[in-house]
């Protein structure tokens, strides 16, 4: 395992969810004191794809200035097959595992065959240093009429974390987020 989203679905197999959910679950979390979650942080993501390379331009709230990091990578799927986090499956949820290869910048070409564009607005909880929850925003460049809502635990792995741990970190926030979800 590399990485993990685990994406909260309302619709079985949707990872979109209506805005006024979004909107109400994500203004309850930000009023609630939580010892568990601190404030979220923005950020504003532009991403081109171009064959299997993203090239990700990162900014800090939403200035379109200067980006304040860019990276170009792919992503591969891997099999979902952890013990230690059966208890995803358990939830309404689409658990994607990945792992993210990262190149030079160099590395993505100077091209028009860009063959989409994505804007993301994230609102990012800091649940440890290894899990994220997220509150995205997405709008694709080839259909600029519809936005997209999305609720995502992002965790990313490396061989020396407790993988236990972080299990439990995520166990907890999933309960919270799915209760949180269905009664707003």
């Amino acid at each position: 395992m590399d990485c993990l989203d685990i994406y909260i679905t309302i619709e079985q197999d949707c990872v979109s969810i209506p805005k006024d959910t979004f909107t109400r679950a994500l203004r309850k979390l930000k009023n609630t004191q939580n010892e568990t979650l601190p404030k979220p942080f923005l950020k504003t993501i532009y991403k081109r794809f171009y064959e299997d390379l993203i090239i990700e331009q990162t900014f800090l709230k939403s200035e379109y200035k200067t980006p304040t990091r860019e990276s170009v990578y792919s992503l591969t799927e891997t099999p979902y097959d952890d013990p230690l986090f059966n208890h995803v499956k358990r939830h309404n949820t689409i658990a994607i595992n990945y792992k993210k290869k990262k190149y030079n910048l160099s590395q993505f070409p100077s091209t028009n065959q860009i063959y989409d564009c994505l804007f993301e607005t994230k609102e990012i909880f800091k649940i440890n240093n290894r899990t994220y929850l997220n509150f995205i925003e997405s709008q694709y460049a080839s259909d600029k009429s519809q936005k997209v809502y999305t609720i995502m635990i992002n965790y990313v792995d490396c061989p020396n974390s407790d993988r236990s741990l972080h299990s439990q970190s995520i166990k907890t926030v999933l309960d919270y987020i799915t209760e949180l979800v269905n009664t707003v």
